[in-house]
C-alpha cells in the first residue's frame, strides 16, 4: 500500500525521481545510506560542543580557576591534534581518502578548541598586547598547514577567513548584512586586491596540480569578496562608473568560468552581482517614480529568472 502511494505521488509530480527511489528502497526494506545524515549530526555535535565549552568557560571562569580552564582546553586541543596526526594518510598532491568517520570532525574540533584557547589567553593574559593582526594571523597560518596536511576543506575555509581578518576585512555574513565588512572605505581597494590574490593563487595551485579540489573554495571566496568589495565602492565612492567597469569585468570573468566549467554557482554570481550593480546605476540616474521602479524590477527579475532556468541552453548556444 505504501509503495503504491509513493508511485502515485511520483506520478502526480509531488515528489521527484530521487525521492521516489529513496521511498522505494525504504518500503522494499533494502539498505540505504545515511552517510550525509551522520555527517550533518557530527558537524552539529562538534559545533555545539565547542560553543558549549565557550559558554561554560564564560559563565564559570571565576569559580573554576584560570589554570584549570587553561589546562583543560590545552589538553583537549592537543588530544584532537594527536589523534588526527596519528590517523592521517601520507601527504599527497591529490585528494586523500578520509581515514575514518570521525577524523574530519576531530580535526575541526581541534581547530575550534585552538581558537578558544587563543581567545582565552588573549582575554586573560593579553599575550598579544591587543595586536589583533598577529592574533588573526597565527591561526590562519596554522589552519592552512592543517588543511593541506589533512586534506580538509572546512579547515581551509577557516584559514582563508582568518587571513581575510588579518588584512583588515571582517568577512562574516553578519558583517556583510550590517554593512560592516570594511573598517574603513579605504579597505575596499584592499578587498579587491586581496580577492584577486586569492583567485590567482588558486589558479596557480590548480595549474601545478596541488590539491585541485581546493580550487573551488578559493575561487568561491575570492569571487564573493571581489564582487562585494566592488559593490561597496560603487555604493559609497564617487567614481561609480569606474567601479561599475570593474564589476562588469568581474561578472564577465565569472560567466566565462561558469561556461567553461559548467558551473551554475559562478553563473549565479555573475548574474546577481551584475544585476545589483546595473540596477543601482539605472535607478540612480533616472527619475525614481514608484511605477517605473516597480515595472523595472518586475520585468528585469522575470528575465533574470528565465535566464537562470535556461542557462544550459544558453551555454550550448554560445559554445
Amino acid at each position: 500500500m505504501s509503495q503504491q502511494i509513493a508511485n502515485q505521488l511520483h506520478k502526480d509530480g509531488f515528489i521527484n525521481k530521487k525521492h521516489h527511489q529513496l521511498l522505494t528502497a525504504i518500503y522494499s526494506k533494502k539498505v540505504y545510506s545515511l552517510y550525509y545524515e551522520h555527517k550533518s549530526i557530527l558537524l552539529v555535535g562538534v559545533i555545539s560542543l565547542a560553543t558549549g565549552l565557550g559558554l561554560w568557560i564564560y559563565k564559570n571562569v571565576g569559580s573554576i580557576g584560570h589554570q584549570v580552564i587553561l589546562g583543560s582546553i590545552t589538553a583537549l586541543t592537543f588530544t584532537c591534534f594527536w589523534y588526527v596526526t596519528k590517523k592521517r594518510e601520507p601527504l599527497r598532491s591529490d585528494k586523500v581518502q578520509t581515514p575514518g568517520l570521525f577524523y574530519d570532525y576531530v580535526l575541526l574540533l581541534g581547530c575550534l578548541l585552538f581558537l578558544t584557547l587563543e581567545s582565552y589567553l588573549e582575554f586573560q593574559y593579553s599575550i598579544f598586547q591587543e595586536r589583533w593582526d598577529i592574533w588573526a594571523l597565527i591561526p590562519a597560518l596554522m589552519f592552512f598547514y592543517l588543511a593541506y596536511v589533512h586534506d580538509h576543506q572546512g579547515v581551509l575555509t577557516m584559514a582563508i577567513t582568518g587571513l581575510t581578518s588579518w588584512v583588515g576585512i571582517n568577512a562574516t555574513p553578519k558583517a556583510v548584512l550590517a554593512g560592516e565588512l570594511f573598517a574603513d572605505l579605504d579597505f575596499v581597494v584592499t578587498g579587491i586586491f586581496y580577492s584577486l590574490f586569492l583567485t590567482v593563487f588558486a589558479l596557480i595551485l590548480n595549474k601545478v596540480g596541488l590539491k585541485r579540489h581546493f580550487t573551488f573554495t578559493y575561487l568561491n571566496f575570492g569571487a564573493n569578496l571581489l564582487s562585494i568589495s566592488i559593490l561597496y565602492g560603487l555604493f559609497n565612492k564617487s567614481q561609480d562608473w569606474l567601479y561599475f567597469l570593474l564589476l562588469l569585468f568581474a561578472c564577465v570573468s565569472f560567466f566565462y568560468y561558469a561556461r567553461k566549467q559548467t558551473s551554475f554557482v559562478f553563473l549565479l554570481y555573475s548574474s546577481l552581482y551584475g544585476y545589483t550593480g546595473l540596477s543601482y546605476l539605472i535607478l540612480k540616474n533616472i527619475h525614481q517614480d514608484s511605477t517605473v521602479v516597480f515595472l523595472y524590477f518586475t520585468i528585469s527579475a522575470g528575465l533574470m529568472v528565465l535566464f537562470l532556468f535556461n542557462y544550459k541552453k544558453i551555454f550550448k548556444l554560445i559554445s
